[in-house]
Parts: structure tokens; sequence; C-alpha cells
């Protein structure tokens, strides 16, 4: 096992759940970090990096779901949960693993550099050494690295300091990098965005902050507010029925993906309807939602803070009349059996793409913060233009609106404009395009793994068995998680429930076993 984070935790606990008592199985995971204690769940975080999604969602047996588990710890699974307690989670689960596990499991505090074929097994070469292994899995998480990381490109401006990363904050983001009143330009808008922002702000007393926070990012938008209440019955009713009409539909298609995202567009207009929108006018509402990124009702000037602050008006309402609210609950109502139906299935590049931009779209719509993470990003935006403006709330979106860029330099802004620290919030994409992980990018230099064009993800089959540069699977190797990211959507979760890889995978290797 070549990652102990929630997924390579969740494969050893699928594999443990199998006919494994008995039989001649050793299982050795490798990992940096402690089990569980990888950049987004370290237990050493400050208690304002928050959890992004319920609790609920992380189960790992024999170990009680994740809420159950604060909630016996005193902690309100309901509330504002610290992502350093999904890490004490992830501890005391790889604790359980251990005692259940005996003799047969071990984990190793050592990064896996290569991997070699020797015979039938795989040598695994570590820090500590090197191991024989008959299987490898790889679920490596978030890569190092990416070719379109700011450090590679940015070209050093005088009095402008680049921070590379947001991550541990403690260290990036400290007040020797980021100094009390600066200027500070953050390339990317999306979550780690707004951890970025609370630690420059929540992170610190007020007469540290800086002086000015500027977003920029390509699509001119900041994700909305996720919701907080269940929606109205007989609306919730109309998205179980799409849903459960999506699998046959997406199966019966010549072009699967075109055929999500009319069905995403299709629930989210009727949504509307139902609701006493015009038939027509709900479909165009829609539409345009989808293409621009924003309500259409929306002015272009100040539209960035106007769609974050309906969004969290609606996030505690049952029904709404807006297309991007019905946009991101129809996503979220297709989004399992949309993944399911989506697995392995091979687009052509152009319809790749469109669906790529539509995702983009209503990702964002759906998998922003949660509302009190959103209620505290707003509060802290001024309501004034530009970075010099005379306003105590120091999050400006002036540039995020105009179109500011940032890669090689700072485009489209003057020299009076230049801030004091550039940021780069924008984390490596999954996959293994454009994503650098040293162990992954060897392996696909010899030829024992490939990506599945034009998907970033590696290729592989629904047991997760790698497929090699030469089509033909590769004995003894297979990858889970963000690796195969568009293979498999979706894998940016923490979710047990979304995909069945894992328990194939792990089924497969019980098979094994027993012949």
């Amino acid at each position: 096992m070549v990652g102990a984070g929630p997924k390579g935790l969740h494969a050893i606990a699928a594999l443990l759940r199998g006919s494994w008592r008995g039989k001649d199985l050793r299982v050795d995971c490798f990992d940096a970090n402690p089990p569980g204690q990888g950049a987004a769940y370290a237990c050493g975080q400050p208690d304002w990096l928050r959890l992004n999604v319920h609790p609920r969602v992380l189960h790992l047996p024999p170990h009680p779901p994740l809420d159950e588990w604060l909630a016996a710890r005193g902690t309100d699974p309901s509330g504002d949960v610290p992502r350093h307690e999904v890490g004490r989670y992830l501890r005391a689960a790889a604790d359980g693993l251990r005692r259940e596990a005996g003799e047969t499991l071990a984990f190793h505090p050592h990064a896996v550099r290569a991997l070699e074929r020797r015979g039938d097994a795989w040598l695994v070469r570590h820090d500590g050494g090197s191991v024989l292994a008959d299987e490898v899995l790889l679920a490596t998480g978030h890569a190092p690295d990416h070719d379109h990381a700011l450090r590679h490109a940015w070209r050093p401006a005088p009095g402008v300091r680049m921070v590379p990363g947001v991550y541990p904050v403690a260290d990036s983001l400290s007040q020797a990098q980021v100094p009390a009143g600066s200027v500070v330009a953050v390339r990317g808008a999306a979550l780690t965005f707004i951890d970025c922002v609370l630690a420059l702000t929540e992170g610190r007393p007020r007469d540290e902050w800086p002086r000015r926070i500027l977003p920029v990012s390509r699509s001119g938008a900041l994700l909305l507010a996720k919701p907080a209440v269940p929606m109205r019955a007989d609306l919730a009713e109309l998205l179980a029925r799409h849903a459960a009409q999506l699998p046959g539909l997406l199966a019966d298609a010549a072009a699967p993906f075109e055929a999500a995202t009319r069905a995403t567009r299709a629930a989210a207009a009727e949504l509307l309807t139902s609701q006493g929108q015009a038939h027509q006018e709900a479909v165009a509402a829609v539409d345009a939602a989808l293409t621009t990124g924003f309500d259409p009702d929306l002015a272009p000037q100040g539209r960035a803070r106007a769609a974050l602050q309906r969004s969290i008006l609606l996030a505690e309402q049952d029904h709404a009349s807006s297309p991007s609210w019905a946009l991101g609950r129809a996503w979220a109502a297709l989004y399992a059996p949309m993944v399911a139906g989506l697995a392995h299935r091979s687009p052509e590049t152009v319809e790749w793409r469109r669906f790529s931009a539509a995702s983009a779209v209503l990702e964002r719509f759906t998998y922003g913060p949660p509302l009190p993470n959103a209620r505290r990003l707003e509060a802290l935006i001024c309501q004034h233009d530009g970075p010099h403006a005379s306003c105590t709330a120091p999050v400006c979106l002036e540039w995020l609106e105009r179109g500011v860029g940032i890669a090689e330099g700072i485009t489209g802004v003057g020299d009076d404009e230049r801030p004091d620290v550039v940021v780069d919030a924008v984390l490596p994409p999954p996959g293994a395009q454009t994503a650098r992980t040293p162990l992954v990018d060897a392996l696909m230099v010899d030829g024992w793994v490939r990506t599945a064009m034009p998907r970033r993800g590696l290729e592989v089959t629904p047991h997760a068995q790698c497929v090699g540069r030469d089509g033909s699977l590769t004995p003894g190797l297979s990858a889970i998680g963000r690796l195969t990211e568009d293979v498999v959507i979706g894998h940016d979760t923490l979710s047990v429930r979304m995909h069945d890889e894992i328990e194939r995978w792990a089924a497969r290797l019980a098979s094994e076993l027993e012949a």
C-alpha cells in the first residue's frame, strides 16, 4: 500500500473484511506521514480549518462512523467540525485496524521512491530500504506538485514576495511570509483560498491582519454556500425521480457525458417550473447560469459578492427560484448515479471538454463552503472598489471581477497596484496529466501505467487494476482515488459510499487468496 490517507485506510479496512484470516497475507502500508496525517487532516491544524462535508460520509470499520465518533467525544457533528478531528478519527481508525490485524498489518513511516518489476513481484524501494510485494496499491492522494504551479512560472518582481502554497498554514502564511498590513494577491478563489483568508484573519490578532486580500481566478466567481437544510419534500421527490431515471438514460446514451449534463439541466429546469416559472423561461435561465456561472439577473458589476450573498440566503431555504440553486441541488441529487453510470466510459475529446466545462460550474454551485464559512468570508469582503480603498474589511474582489491574471507575473494591473505578497492557492489537479508525483511519473515512463486521454486519470479497470502503455493489464499494480479521476469521477470526497472500486479490489485479492 502506497499512501495511508483516507483512501488507503479504507482499502485496508475493506481487505481485512475479506476472507483473509488463516491466509498467508501481510499488508505493508507506506507513507511519510503517520496514518491519516497528511496536509488535509493533520492533527496539529488550528480549529478554524474546518471540514467541508458532513461527518457522516466517513466510516472506516471496525471504527464507528465519524459523526457518531465525534458525538461520543462531545463534539457536535452538525456544527463547525475542525479538520484535525478527522485526523484524530483516522489515527484512531488506523490503531483499530492494527489491533484487528495484528502482525498481518504494518504501517511504515517511509515514502516509496520507486517500484521495479522483479519476476512475478514488485520491488518496493522506500526511504527505509526495500521489500518485495505481490500486489501494490497506489493511494497517493494529492500530488505534491503540478506543471502549472506558480513557482514554475513566476518571475520575481521587485518588492513582491511569492508564497508557493497555503499549507501548512502556520509556516506558509506566517507573519514572516505575509506581514501585517501587507497587500496580498491570492491565485485561486476556491476552498483553499477560503482557508488562506481565515488563516490571515481568524488565525491572527486584528492588528496583524493584511491590509488587503485580492483573489484572482479565471472564473471571476466565488464558490457558493452549501445548502444547510433539506429541500421541500415535493422538490426532493422530483429530483429522486430524475436520479432513478439516470442509470438507464446513461446506459443507452451514445454520448453519456453530454446526456449527464442534459439530465442535470432538465432536472434543474423542472425544479423551477414546479415552483411556477414558465418552462421556456426556466430553461433559458438554467442555460444562462450554466454558461456564465452566474444567475442571469445579477448585474456584472459586483456579481461575485452578490452571488455569494444570495447563496447564503438560500442555504437555509427549502425552495428557491434561483437557477444556480436549482442546478446545484440537481447536480448533488444526480451525482451518485452519475458517478456509477459514467465510470470507465470513454468520451470523445469534444464531449469530454464540454462535460468538464459544465462540471466546473456545477461544482462551484454545489460543493462550496458550509454556511458558517460562507458567512465568515462574506463578512470579510470590502464593499468598496480598489485594493487601496478605505475599508476595514480586508477581502477586495475588484481584481477577481476585473480579470486580473497571475502566471509569470501579474497582468492587468498598473505598477502602482502591485501587491506586497502573492500566494498560490491552486492545488495540484487530480489525475496524472499535469499533476506531478515522481513515483507515478516513473511508472508512466516505464510503461506500467497510462492516462486515459482525454481524461486526466490513470486508466484502471473496475477492479482498480492499472492498464499499461500497450493496453494490457499491469500485473500486481492497482490505483484508487485522485490518481484515477475522470476515469471514475468524484474522488475528491471523504465519502466511502460513492465508489465501489476499493471493495472490488479487495474482493479480487480475497478471491486470489482463496485460489
